[in-house]
């Protein structure tokens, strides 16, 4: 149950609130992007997983 806690961008999202203001957009927005684009590979793995 963790494991799958861990894994949603409910856990993402306030790691890049307080990056992105402490940081600036030029850390920010690509910090945001992959996080994005790590929920697809995520997504591939739970369904072959499951």
């Amino acid at each position: 149950m963790s494991g799958t806690l861990v894994a949603l961008p409910i856990v993402a999202w306030p790691i890049l609130f307080i990056t992105c203001p402490e940081q600036g957009a030029r850390i920010g927005a690509p910090a945001a992007t992959a996080a994005l684009l790590g929920l697809a590979p995520l997504a591939w793995f739970a369904l072959i997983f499951a």
